[in-house]
């Protein structure tokens, strides 16, 4: 009994030890692994890179070492030197207890990212923000020799985070939103399966101005082949979620210099419900409920390679027939939904991309509206063909969909548009080249909405289509309490809409008082302290328009003027006032 008693003191004594070692060895590694970390990032990017706080446990991963950067964040330098690559919370990897003594590499089995926001961004010239690791003096990147970081990964994830990407050389926008992800597989191995599962709560992804998926709640579930040798991710899998839309996708994305890719993907379903989900104004209200009838067929393809100077080929189909949807507890469906969509692009070259809606036709109630819409050449001399006609009663929009608490929505619309010709020729005046024709008008429209309470009232608005210009003629209306007339033009609306050109025109406005405090959100009370300061002002960017007006009365800050007259240049995200004249202080 002596003898036991004695071995379980010593056995106590040494998990004692064992554990204190344990509590005691995160701080006696700490500087080491701190002068590691910051050592292996300077030698290997040009970037600058910090962190708050280095943390090490021997339990978070145990027998594993976990090693936490708090607040780490990577922001460019040079011409991105005002971006921030990416921020996150925590950057977390478990990592072999040896290599950690030893000093000279790391031996990371885990990786698991909280809270990541990443800015990735392309210039117009094709240089990229996240291109920051180091060249050797013999120009090859400084990753293939040393390895001080030894990647024998088992599991990575990445919680909460936001994704933002801007390739100003190829006009392509996406945004990621409170993304999660984690992949499971053998990363040391040459070739392995590492099984994937990816969900975020909205996707949204526009090319050339157009956008092909807006706040899409997105989940994908997929076994992704990875051959290390050849870096080539091949997968398969019928779990891709957009919304209520399942695809299904398969095919091969290639890493290197460039990426090659060749991916095919479908939708199963012809459930006319399931594209519907896409239109986040319908997917955001009771979709659930919503009855719907119709068929879709929805497929494509994306092929070839993408680099700095190009982009794969893809296309884009679908075909939507006799589609119709109601909420149940609305009284009107919105019928006889028709639709075919092409969008084209053969060989990866931009300005070859053809977008095409032969037909589309839908009926809101009883109302009939028709459109069609050819695009080609959008970045050289976009051409454009298209068509609008019909009539809708706005009173009944609320009645077929639902719109925001609070909102209500008026007027009768009438429209009968036809162009046709190169956007380029209304730049170049040669008006001859191009034919536009047709008029709008609206009578009787009204909005409001929280955003807008004393809403805004347009009695008339008639305008007229030439290849000239739009003439706009016959506006009345109401908005903050201020009564105007107005007519004039819109002189290249196409090339506004289409190119993103500053948007030229004049306007003459007749008005019988303004408030120019409502109309600035400007705040008089300078007593009252505690209360948030007013919202300025913002001048629209891209516009260049020409105001002349005439007010009867005016009243800013504290002063009342009358007899107002002059004009407002607005361009460069400012106005200049011009020819002011009026009666103040008698």
């Amino acid at each position: 009994m002596k003898k036991i008693t004695r071995i379980l003191k010593v056995a106590g004594i040494i998990c004692l030890l064992l554990i204190g070692i344990l509590f005691a060895a995160p701080y006696i590694f700490k500087p080491q692994i701190v002068s590691f970390v910051k050592k292996q990032i300077n030698n290997n990017l040009n970037a600058k890179v910090d962190f708050k706080e280095v943390n090490i446990s021997f339990f978070r991963h145990f027998p594993k070492v976990s090693v936490a950067l708090e607040q780490f964040q990577v922001m460019g330098t040079g011409e991105f030197a005002k971006d921030t690559l990416i921020a996150a919370k925590k950057m977390e990897a478990a990592v072999n207890v040896m290599s950690i003594i030893k000093g000279d590499h790391m031996n990371i089995y885990s990786i698991v990212v909280d809270g990541p926001r990443i800015h990735a961004l392309v210039n117009k010239d094709g240089k990229a923000n996240w291109d920051i690791v180091k060249e050797d003096k013999n120009g090859a990147q400084t990753n293939s020799t040393e390895k001080p970081f030894n990647l024998q990964l088992q599991k990575y994830k990445i919680n909460n985070g936001y994704i933002r990407y801007i390739d100003e050389s190829s006009d392509m926008d996406a945004e990621i939103v409170n993304l999660t992800h984690e992949g499971k597989g053998d990363f040391s191995s040459d070739l392995f399966t590492v099984s994937t599962k990816t969900n975020a709560d909205a996707v949204r992804f526009t090319y050339a101005k157009i956008p092909y998926i807006a706040g899409a709640q997105t989940g994908i579930d997929a076994d992704i082949q990875v051959d290390n040798k050849t870096n080539t991710y091949t997968f398969k899998t019928d779990k891709i979620n957009l919304n209520q839309l399942v695809l299904a996708a398969e095919g091969f994305f290639q890493m290197g210099d460039s990426y090659k890719m060749d991916i095919k993907f479908n939708a199963p379903s012809t459930d006319f419900k399931n594209i519907l989900s896409l239109i986040p104004v319908v997917y955001q209200k009771d979709f659930k409920d919503i009855k719907t009838s119709g068929e879709a067929v929805f497929n494509g393809f994306v092929k070839g390679v993408y680099s700095d100077s190009q982009i794969p080929a893809y296309n884009i189909n679908l075909d939507i027939k006799k589609g119709v949807f109601q909420y149940p507890d609305l009284p009107r469906p919105v019928k006889n939904i028709n639709l075919i969509v092409k969008v084209d692009n053969p060989d990866g070259i931009t300005d070859h991309t053809i977008i095409n809606i032969p037909t589309a036709h839908i009926e809101l109630d009883n109302d009939p509206f028709d459109f069609r819409l050819f695009v080609k050449n959008p970045l050289s001399t976009m051409f454009i063909d298209a068509a609008a006609n019909g009539k809708l009663d706005l009173s009944k929009i609320a009645q077929l969909i639902k719109l925001e608490p609070g909102t209500t929505l008026a007027g009768l619309l009438n429209a009968d548009v036809t162009i046709k010709g190169n956007v380029d020729a209304i730049q170049k005046q040669q008006f001859d080249q191009f034919t536009a024709g047709g008029t709008i008008d609206l009578n009787n429209f009204f909005y409001s909405s929280k955003a807008y309470a004393d809403g805004i009232k347009l009695a008339n608005l008639q305008s007229s289509f030439t290849p000239r210009n739009v003439i706009l003629k016959n506006i009345s209306g109401e908005y903050l309490k201020t009564n105007f007339t107005a007519n004039g033009q819109i002189n290249n609306l196409l090339s506004y809409i289409m190119q993103n050109k500053p948007l030229d025109g004049l306007l003459n406005v007749v008005a019988d008082k303004i408030n120019l405090n409502d109309w600035m959100g400007v705040s008089t009370n300078t007593a009252t302290k505690g209360t948030d300061a007013a919202n300025p002002f913002i001048v629209p960017a891209n516009i260049r328009f020409t105001v002349n007006a005439d007010v009867d009365e005016v009243h800013y800050d504290k002063v009342d003027f009358k007899n107002m007259s002059g004009s407002l240049g607005i361009a460069n995200e400012s106005v200049e006032m011009k020819n002011i004249k009026g009666n103040a202080l008698d």
